[in-house]
Formats: C-alpha cells, structure tokens, sequence
C-alpha cells in the first residue's frame, strides 16, 4: 500500500489480465496526469514527485510483466503497448490524460502521443530519449554498477541498481532491492526484458514532427545516460515543445529533484490548461 501522499492501489483488469494502479489527489480540476515509469519499475517510483503536485490528480500503473500484472500476452512493441495504455485509460475511466513519461516512459508517451492524439492534452518527457538514433538507449547493461562511489556527474550508481531492480528510488537499502528481484513473486525481470524487448528497432524521429500535444522536454544536465544534446534534438523536432534543463540534475532527476521538477510541470500544465480555455472564452463575445 503506498502511503497517503501517494494515494493507494487498487487492481483493474485490462485485456482481462489484472494490474496493479494508483490514483493520488482530487481537488485539482482537469484531467489526471497519467504517469508512465522508468524501465523495469513499478508504480512506486512516483512517490517522490506525486507528494509534491500539490494535490493534482495522477494515475500511476505497472506495465505487463511487472510484479501486480502477471504477462499473460506475448510480449508487445512500442505501438501495441500504446494500444493497451488506451485500454488502461478506458477501463480507469480516464479520457483524457496530460502524459508524464520517465525514461522508456518517455518513448511510450511519445508512441500514445503519435497514435492516440485525441486522449493526450499535455506532453512531458522527462530523461527520455528518441530510440535508434539517440546516443543512448536505456538499458541494465548502461548502468555504471562496477563504481561504488558515486563519481562527479552525480549518478550515484546504488540509486541506479534499486531503480534498475523496480525497488523504491528513495530506498537506499540494495539489498533489499537485489532480493525482491530474486522473488519469484516480486520479481520484475520479466517486465524489464519485455520493455526491452518494445524498444527493438524503435524510433520516433521519423514521425515526432507530427505531435500536435503541447511538450515539454525535462532533463539533467549531468544525466549521464540522456545526454543534453537528446533533449536539445527533441526539443527541436517536436512542434513548438519547449525545454527545462536542470541544472546539476542527474538521470534520477524525479526523486533527487522532485521539488523542481514537480514546479516546472505544474508551471506547463497550468499554461496549457489555460489556452485550452482560451477559445471558449471568445464565445459570445461581441466581433
């Protein structure tokens, strides 16, 4: 059970398999922030950010394979998972969501945004990348495991391995995280091979010039696995998207820097609810 900044969870059956959600927040009008998470992990890694949106309505979930929803079908690509995320939003009566990716979450968000235009009014992509092409692809392998001391672009490598394992990113303890992993009932190495597994061949260059949602682009510039010049790309492609690097932030940016971060996508959010409303307000109003 996730504690009460966080909301609690609750299981829904999407595709008839269960999976595990959370909402948080109510008295925020609009609609829920739908938060999409970082390879391999579950929907707990959102604490940190959701205790500071100031009550803002959210919708976190784990994806198939991760521990809460069993992987009863075969393992899906990128357009098929955007699929099944319209299926979630449907049966938690969702119709439309702004979208926070993290990381993968980010290049799912970027496939929901391209394939389903109409159930996303709001687009952010946080330490994500653009798939084949970028400098980087997240992956376990990447992570900096070997270092025990975190080195000067501040990755702190035991932050990284309980992120990577789908433990808690405030929890310090890896052992903690390392057995979970083992747990055939909490085990999240199914998930994580089939997220991989999404990303093959994957690419959003060819198609990002045609996302109409208005987005922002977050990213650290220590990040050591998105480098600044990702963000600068997508930035650029995507039509009118704007971008936010934070200064010393790391690819753990949600939870080392939730506070901001949770700042600069309140400040978004409220300017794109606000021309949402603008044309409304010129009805009935004298030419």
């Amino acid at each position: 059970m996730l504690s009460d900044s966080s909301g609690s969870t609750e299981v829904i059956r999407v595709d008839g398999a269960a999976v595990r959600v959370s909402r948080s927040g109510s008295s925020h009008p609009g609609p829920p922030i739908l938060l999409i998470n970082g390879i391999g992990a579950r929907l707990e890694m959102w604490r940190p950010l959701i205790a500071e949106l100031y009550d803002r309505p959210t919708l976190a979930f784990d994806l198939p394979g991760i521990p809460g929803h069993p992987a009863t079908e075969p393992p899906m690509l990128m357009p098929d998972l955007a699929v099944w995320l319209t299926h979630l939003m449907d049966v938690a009566g969702v119709e439309r969501a702004d979208v926070l990716g993290y990381s993968w979450g980010g290049v799912l968000a970027q496939q929901l945004a391209k394939d389903a235009p109409s159930r996303v009014r709001g687009l952010v992509l946080a330490a994500t990348n653009y798939g084949l092409g970028s400098p980087t692809t997240p992956s376990l392998a990447q992570l900096d495991l070997l270092n025990v001391w975190p080195r000067n672009n501040r990755n702190n490598p035991w932050q990284l391995l309980v992120a990577a394992l789908g433990g808690d990113p405030t929890d310090r303890d890896v052992l903690r995280s390392v057995m979970s992993s083992l747990n055939p009932l909490t085990t999240n190495v199914v998930g994580y091979f089939r997220q991989l597994y999404a990303l093959g061949g994957w690419s959003s260059l060819p198609w990002l010039h045609t996302v109409r949602a208005p987005t922002l682009i977050v990213t650290g510039d220590t990040d050591a696995f998105i480098p600044v010049t990702v963000g600068r790309r997508l930035a650029h492609v995507i039509p009118h998207a704007e971008l936010v690097l934070l200064p010393g932030a790391d690819h753990m940016l949600l939870s080392n820097r939730s506070a901001e971060v949770a700042n600069v996508v309140e400040d978004f959010l409220g300017r794109v609810a606000g021309r949402e409303l603008l044309p409304s307000e010129q009805v009935g109003r004298p030419g």
